[in-house]
């Protein structure tokens, strides 16, 4: 079967990292919750007091929605959809004490698993319950052609992790049992920024984070659409009095690789492995060639 070049790295880096069986050293089990999740979430990752009876995992590989955290610039009720891919055979009954979960992240425009490395194959071939993620601004019209600015990691990550969480509570809450130590993240493009910013707002949470080409910080460049950005733009203004104002905090908090928040990571005891891949010509993954364009 021939994978797409971002699912054929993805694949070859799990092979020397992901699959291993036994958890890193310094990891130990998870008993709680992944750190990012909210303390006000009930056990299923619904806030409590939802009007709707929230969702539970399904027994088949599917796609739901879950509640999620109000977006000041659309305020009201907001979802996203998250696919749920089991391991063997596509069923919960799958899962086993080995088994972990691993986000995959879409790319900046994208929906579902676009421009990121395959479920089903990173499910299957490596024992994980893969998840993808439609966050905050998910597809083409929202990402690129509506007026609001484009939220670059933070909102979005907080989603991926409440997707997250969704699974993880929802095993726990089944007794179903699982290797809560194997919590991964991956993404191209955007979706490696997403998996980024998530390790950066869960910083005890994930054992490895492999970003495919992301974007590690929101520069003036991107934010303000100056030359250079190749038409990539994140819509922000440096007008305070404009909702699409871009405060210094704002945009700082989007660097992944902020000195001081690294401090502060480790301090807190993150330990993830993270693995960052680019290519000789930029962000843009080539069309997929050997070795790695999968067999």
């Amino acid at each position: 079967m021939k994978l797409p070049l971002v699912g054929a790295l993805t694949v070859f880096l799990l092979a020397h990292w992901l699959s291993a069986q036994n958890p890193p050293q310094n990891a130990a089990p998870r008993t709680s919750a992944p750190s990012g999740a909210s303390s006000n979430d009930s056990k299923d990752g619904f806030s409590a007091g939802a009007e709707t009876p929230p969702p539970t995992l399904p027994d088949t590989s599917g796609s739901l929605l879950l509640d999620a955290q109000e977006w000041p610039l659309k305020p009201g009720p907001r979802q996203i959809r998250v696919w749920i891919n089991y391991p063997e055979r596509s069923r919960l009954s799958s899962v086993n004490a080995q088994t972990g979960i691993i986000l995959s992240l879409h790319n900046w425009g994208g929906t579902n698993s676009a421009g990121t490395a395959n479920p089903n194959t990173l499910a299957q071939r490596y024992n994980l319950i893969a998840v993808c993620v439609d966050y905050l601004q998910s597809g083409a019209q929202a990402s690129i052609h509506d007026p609001e600015p484009y939220d670059y990691g933070y909102l979005q990550a907080l989603d991926a992790l409440r997707a997250l969480h969704f699974v993880f509570s929802g095993l726990k809450a089944r007794g179903i049992p699982f290797d809560s130590s194997r919590l991964f993240s991956t993404g191209g493009s955007g979706g490696g920024n997403v998996s980024l910013m998530a390790n950066k707002l869960a910083p005890r949470t994930f054992a490895a984070i492999i970003d495919l080409c992301g974007m590690p910080k929101l520069t003036d460049t991107v934010a303000y659409n100056l030359p250079g950005s190749g038409g990539l733009t994140a819509r922000y203004t440096k007008d305070p009095s404009s909702p699409n104002y871009l405060s210094a905090d704002a945009q700082e908090i989007r660097f992944a690789g902020h000195p001081e928040h690294l401090r502060l990571m480790r301090l807190w005891n993150n330990t993830a492995k993270v693995i960052i891949l680019k290519t000789a010509k930029g962000d843009q993954m080539p069309e997929a060639s050997p070795p790695f364009a999968g067999g």
